[in-house]
């Protein structure tokens, strides 16, 4: 969705890169997605070269929350 999450893979992984991947997806969210809800949001890094994101948010007209866990990967 042109987050720019893919470029900052590439980056050293210090907290300032998690950071900004967190509010990259948050803008996008915001942007693209107005039936969601944000709850909660959590970026930490599972290796060198993976990335681990929990969202957790409500859906429009839906009582329970969901949570969404993606890992991202960097691939040469």
């Amino acid at each position: 969705l042109g987050a720019g999450i893919r470029e900052l893979l590439f980056e050293n992984m210090t907290p300032g890169t998690l950071k900004l991947i967190e509010e990259r997806v948050v803008d996008t969210i915001e942007i693209y997605e107005p039936r969601a809800e944000l709850i909660d949001i959590a970026v930490e890094q599972l290796g060198e070269q993976q990335v681990n994101i929990t969202v957790l948010f409500y859906v429009t007209n839906e009582e329970q929350p969901i949570q969404l866990d993606v890992i991202l990967e960097r691939n040469r």
